[in-house]
């Protein structure tokens, strides 16, 4: 499984307290992953915006949410790939991933990063619809995934 958590179900931060049904998520270069939560209309009838949450303390309510079609996704492009914009010419690094309740797959595209002026290519930081995509270079940039903190010390050479 690609994600911690599916597209529709209704989770509550364990640290804000924010609840709300996961209408998208994302999967970073470096491994983290977040959610974005929407909440529910209030009952004036106004919505409220979403907001991305990191994965890490959710509590997920079985009984609430939708049922999404989606399960993990099948991304066209990975991380460390090179694409470019078919409407704008923009060339960017893949650095992060993002899958929508409604099934549509967004990309974060680094252009102007360190990296991206040592590698050559110009412009800033966006996110990209899928079908306005194509490979330029696959895999241009090798990322390493970071191993998250864990809280702890080391473990002791030989454990």
């Amino acid at each position: 499984m690609l994600f911690k958590y599916n597209l529709g179900q209704y989770a509550t931060d364990e640290v804000s307290g924010y609840q709300g049904t996961i209408n998208a998520r994302a999967l970073w270069d470096d491994g983290n992953q977040q959610f974005s939560l929407k909440p529910r209309v209030k009952e004036d009838g106004i919505m409220t915006k979403g907001q991305w949450i990191d994965a890490d303390h959710f509590t997920i309510d079985s009984e609430k949410g939708v049922v999404s079609k989606f399960g993990d996704p099948e991304f066209e492009f990975n991380h460390g790939d090179k694409v470019k914009s078919r409407k704008n010419g923009f060339t960017g690094i893949v650095s992060g991933q993002c899958q929508y309740l409604n099934g549509c797959h967004h990309y974060f595209l680094t252009g102007s990063s360190w990296l991206s002026r040592l590698l050559g290519v110009k412009g800033e930081d966006a996110w990209f619809h899928e079908a306005e995509l194509e490979l330029v270079e696959p895999m241009f940039v090798r990322l390493k995934k970071k191993k998250k903190p864990t809280g702890g010390p080391d473990s002791p050479s030989g454990l």
